[in-house]
């Protein structure tokens, strides 16, 4: 599973997308797109006791460390059984993330009443690469949207967490390279 940061950060960035790519935070029905006004995006997560969605309503609006909260007590609520019905109602876009499972690529299932899914895969090194990415899905709705539409959304979204990927990796270096280094004594 990505780390909190990184589950976040997919989190809000695929709201702000959702602005920018509305079709994929839609449904159809008898053959009519409807746009949804509020971007709630669900967040699959299945600790053993069954799969649960819980949403991040009007994700668009908030903040990263506010989705980074929101996300944490959802997460503890779950582990303590304590989610409450409507935590987790109304979605209008849901990721959903196997990356933990070692599950590089998946056909996840739109759910009912939206358009379109992302699915976050394992990270996969291209060979004599030094970083790998994680590998990105999105299953959309083809009554509604089409492939090329979904691929610059895809696009934008790598490029955008790629960036905080590299943030943390560059950061991760930064603080080992602080770390005192072990003294040496003569005996």
């Amino acid at each position: 599973m990505l780390n909190e940061r990184l589950s976040a950060a997919v989190i809000f960035e695929s709201a702000l997308l959702l602005r920018k790519y509305p079709i994929f935070n839609a449904f159809c029905s008898a053959g009519v797109i409807h746009y949804y006004q509020e971007v709630n995006v669900g967040y699959a997560v299945d600790i053993g006791t069954g799969l649960k969605v819980f949403v991040v309503r009007n994700a668009d609006t908030k903040t990263l460390p506010q989705i980074i909260a929101e996300r944490r007590e959802a997460i503890e609520n779950l582990l303590n059984n304590e989610l409450r019905l409507e935590t987790l109602a109304g979605g209008t876009f849901t990721v959903t993330d196997l990356s933990g499972e070692g599950v590089l690529s998946f056909d996840p299932l739109i759910s009912a009443g939206q358009s379109a899914i992302l699915g976050v895969g394992a990270v996969s090194t291209p060979l004599g690469a030094s970083m790998g990415t994680y590998n990105l899905i999105l299953a959309f709705d083809h009554q509604i949207a089409e492939g090329r539409l979904a691929a610059r959304f895809l696009g934008e979204l790598r490029e955008r967490l790629e960036a905080y990927e590299t943030a943390m990796f560059l950061r991760y270096r930064t603080e080992k390279r602080k770390c005192p280094s072990p003294t040496v004594r003569d005996a």
